[in-house]
C-alpha cells in the first residue's frame, strides 16, 4: 500500500513533468514559426533593397554607401535569425528526447504500479483465506472448550454426590 502510494506520487510527477515539456515543446514551436516569418519578411526586405541598389547604381541618384550599409544589417539580421532558428530546433530535439524519455518512464511506472495492485489483491484474498481458515478453527476450539466445560461440570456433580454418599 505504501509502495503503491509512492508509485503513484512519482507517476502524478512524471506526467506533470511530461506536460510541462509538452507545453514547452509548444512554445518553442510558435517560436520557430514566428522566426521563420521574421526570416522571411526579412528576406523581402532585402530583395525589396537589392532591387533599390540596382536602381541607385543605374541611375546615380542615391547613396550606394548607405543601400549597402541598410543591407548587411539586413544580413547581419538574418544571420541571428538563422543562429536562433537553429538553437530552437536544438532545444526542441532535447525536449523531444526528455519527453520520449520520460513518457517510456510512465509506462514503466504504469507497469509497476498495475503489478502491484495485482500482487496487494493477491495479498489480500490471501489473507481473507487465512482469516477463513481461522475462524473456522476458533469455532471448532470454542466447540471443544464447551464439551470440556460441560464433562468437567458433569464430573465435578459425580464427584460431590460421591463425598456426599461417603459421608
Amino acid at each position: 500500500s505504501e509502495a503503491r502510494a509512492e508509485l503513484e506520487l512519482e507517476l502524478g510527477n512524471k506526467l506533470a513533468d511530461l506536460q510541462e515539456s509538452a507545453a514547452r515543446e509548444a512554445t518553442l514551436q510558435a517560436d520557430l514559426i514566428t522566426n521563420e516569418h521574421k526570416l522571411g519578411d526579412v528576406n523581402a526586405e532585402l530583395m525589396s533593397l537589392t532591387v533599390k541598389l540596382a536602381a541607385v547604381e543605374s541611375d546615380g541618384s542615391a547613396s550606394l554607401e548607405g543601400l549597402q550599409s541598410e543591407l548587411t544589417t539586413v544580413q547581419t539580421e538574418i544571420k541571428a535569425l538563422r543562429e536562433e532558428k537553429e538553437s530552437l530546433e536544438a532545444e526542441l530535439g532535447q525536449l523531444q528526447a526528455t519527453l520520449d524519455s520520460q513518457s517510456a518512464r510512465v509506462e514503466e511506472m504504469e507497469t509497476a504500479l498495475v503489478e502491484a495492485r495485482r500482487y496487494c489483491d493477491d495479498n489480500l484474498l490471501q489473507s481473507q483465506a487465512r482469516i477463513q481458515e481461522l475462524q473456522t478453527e476458533a469455532s471448532a476450539a470454542e466447540a471443544k472448550v464447551e464439551a470440556a466445560e460441560g464433562q468437567l461440570a458433569a464430573t465435578k456433580e459425580l464427584l460431590e454426590h460421591a463425598l456426599d454418599s461417603a459421608a
